[in-house]
C-alpha cells in the first residue's frame, strides 16, 4: 500500500511538472510501437507470397450466379486473402485507323464480389471523364472506361469484334488502369475466372458449399515454398534498432524529467525509502508512460491501419501486432533505462542528495 501511495505521488508529480515532456514522451513511445508494428506486417506478413503459396487456388469459372446464393456461400467459409480475376483482352480500332489495337481490361466486380475481399476491385483513377455507374455496372451499356496509353479521349468510339460480331464501344472515361464491368462478361456470354486463396484450405463440406453456387471449382495445390527466415531476421533487427533509438530518446528525456521532481526523491529518502524502492518506482513509472502510449496506439490505430489499405498493403495489423510491439519496446525501454535509473537512486541517497 505504501509503495502505491509513493508511486501515485511520484507519478502525479512527473504529469504536473513536466506537461509538455511527458505529451512528447507519449508521442514517442507512440511512434516507436507504431514503427514495430509496421515494419511486423511489413517484413512477417502472414499473408506473403511465399506464404500464400502454401495454400490451395480455388479457380471458379462464373457464367451466371444469384448474388444470395455467394454471400451466403462464403459466409460459412475462411477468409480470403488473396483474390485474382480473368482479363479481357479487346482488339479494336479507332478514327477508321487500320491498324489494329489490344488492350486488357480488369473487371470492376459486383458489390457482392467487392464485398468479399477488400482488393477485389482493381485500382484505378479516373483522369478524364467519369466513372461507371452502379447501374452501369449491374448492366453494361456499351460505355467503357479505357486506359490512357491508348490516345482515346472521352466522347471517342471505338470498333471490337466479341463472339465474332461487330461491336462499338463509347469511352466514357480515362483513367490510369483500363477496366469494364463485370456486366460485359453477361451480356456477351463470356466467361469470367476468378481466383481465391483462402487463409486455410477448404475441407469437405466447405468446398461442398462453394461448389453449390460454382459447380465447377478447379483446386490448385499449393506450391509448397518454404518460409524465408530471413523476413523474421529482418523483422526482429528492424523492430529492434527502431525501438533501441526510441527508448534512447526516452532515456535522456525521462532522467531530464526525473530530475525535476527530485524534491518528491528526497522525501522518499526522508522516509526510509532506499535506492533499490527508488529505481523499483521509477520503473513503475516508466510502464505506466509506455502502457499509456500503447493505449493512445490503440486509439489512434484505425488511421495507421488506413495507410496500409490506402497503399493497397495486404496486410493490417492486429491488436497482437501492436501487443507484441508494446511488450517489446517496454523491456528495451527499461533495460535501457537501468544504469541511468539506478545511478539516479544512489545519488538521491547521498548526503547532499544532488544529481549531477
Amino acid at each position: 500500500m505504501k509503495l502505491i501511495h509513493l508511486c501515485k505521488s511520484v507519478f502525479l508529480s512527473f504529469v504536473t511538472k513536466n506537461k509538455l515532456l511527458s505529451v512528447f514522451a507519449l508521442i514517442i513511445s507512440m511512434l516507436a510501437i507504431y514503427s514495430f508494428t509496421g515494419s511486423a506486417s511489413l517484413f512477417l506478413s502472414p499473408f506473403s507470397e511465399e506464404d500464400l503459396q502454401k495454400n490451395c487456388k480455388y479457380i471458379i469459372y462464373v457464367d451466371s450466379y444469384k448474388p444470395g446464393d455467394i454471400q451466403s456461400a462464403f459466409d460459412s467459409l475462411p477468409e480470403i486473402i488473396d483474390f485474382n480475376q480473368s482479363f479481357q483482352t479487346l482488339c479494336y480500332t479507332f478514327d477508321n485507323n487500320k491498324y489494329i489495337y489490344d488492350e486488357r481490361f480488369e473487371t470492376v466486380p459486383q458489390k457482392e464480389i467487392a464485398d468479399l475481399y477488400r482488393y477485389a476491385t482493381p485500382e484505378y483513377n479516373i483522369i478524364s471523364g467519369r466513372d461507371y455507374t452502379a447501374e452501369e455496372i449491374l448492366s453494361f451499356d456499351g460505355n467503357i472506361i479505357v486506359s490512357e496509353k491508348t490516345g482515346l479521349k472521352v466522347g471517342d468510339r471505338f470498333n471490337t469484334e466479341i463472339n465474332e460480331e461487330p461491336v462499338t464501344f463509347n469511352v466514357i472515361g480515362v483513367s490510369d488502369n483500363a477496366v469494364i464491368p463485370f456486366s460485359f462478361y453477361e451480356k456477351y456470354d463470356l466467361t469470367y475466372v476468378m481466383s481465391f486463396i483462402f487463409e486455410r484450405d477448404l475441407n469437405e463440406t466447405e468446398l461442398s458449399a462453394l461448389s453449390g453456387v460454382f459447380p465447377d471449382v478447379i483446386v490448385s495445390p499449393p506450391r509448397g515454398i518454404a518460409n524465408n527466415p530471413v523476413n523474421y531476421i529482418v523483422y526482429f533487427a528492424l523492430g529492434i534498432i527502431l525501438s533501441a533509438f526510441s527508448a534512447l530518446q526516452i532515456y535522456g528525456l525521462f532522467l531530464y524529467m526525473a530530475s525535476k521532481v527530485r524534491y518528491n526523491m528526497r522525501i522518499m529518502k526522508i522516509v526510509g525509502c532506499q535506492s533499490g524502492t527508488i529505481t523499483l518506482i521509477n520503473f513503475i513509472i516508466v510502464v505506466i508512460y509506455t502502457a499509456a502510449s500503447f493505449f493512445l496506439t490503440l486509439l489512434f490505430a484505425p488511421l495507421f491501419e488506413k495507410l496500409f489499405i490506402t497503399f493497397r498493403l495486404i496486410y493490417v495489423p492486429v491488436f497482437t501486432d501492436y501487443l507484441i510491439s508494446f511488450a517489446v519496446y517496454t523491456v528495451i525501454v527499461i533495460i535501457a533505462l537501468i544504469p541511468g535509473i539506478r545511478s539516479l537512486s544512489e545519488k538521491l541517497l547521498r548526503e547532499d542528495g544532488e544529481i549531477r
